[in-house]
């Protein structure tokens, strides 16, 4: 079992079926510091990166983990569904168009300035930065690109 570090809490991690899930999106049986075992889904950072089939994912801190499941079978279900979707739409140019649109939309229905961040992202690599450094260096400043603050719950109730 790989042992790996997040948010200072040390978790272990075994990737579930490596032999098919060699690149890309895959599911980790996850086992906590009090023994408790959950399974996780983690994705590449960019879509990009699971269309290519290139990006290798060790331990959940490689990606972004993008589902928490109860089950083996469940985690398996969604990492193996997520890579179905990527392979169709990587095979589909209008796909790819379609699945930009939306989420050029939803970026900005919960105010995203695209524009600015897109800016930023042509700076950054025209300093050399690669695709990964470029991600660890907007990830935190994200907020910097929010044109509108997201509303709070003010009914105060649990969902």
């Amino acid at each position: 079992m790989t042992k790996f570090t997040m948010e200072n809490h040390e978790f272990g991690c075994e990737k579930l079926c490596p032999e098919h899930f060699k690149t890309g999106v895959c599911a980790f049986k996850i086992i906590d510091g009090d023994k408790d075992t959950t399974y996780w889904v983690v994705a590449p950072p960019t879509l990009s990166d699971q269309m290519t089939g290139e990006y290798k994912i060790e331990t959940p801190n490689d990606g972004h983990v993008c589902a928490f499941c109860m089950n083996e079978q469940d985690a398996l279900m969604v990492a193996s569904s997520i890579c179905i979707a990527a392979g169709v739409a990587a095979k589909d140019k209008a796909g790819k168009k379609a699945l930009a649109d939306i989420a050029q939309k939803v970026a900005k229905d919960i105010g995203f300035d695209l524009d600015a961040l897109e800016a930023e992202v042509k700076r950054l690599k025209s300093e050399g930065k690669s695709d990964k450094e470029v991600s660890e260096i907007l990830k935190p400043r994200m907020e910097e690109f929010r044109t509108k603050k997201p509303q709070s719950d003010t009914k105060g109730g649990e969902w």
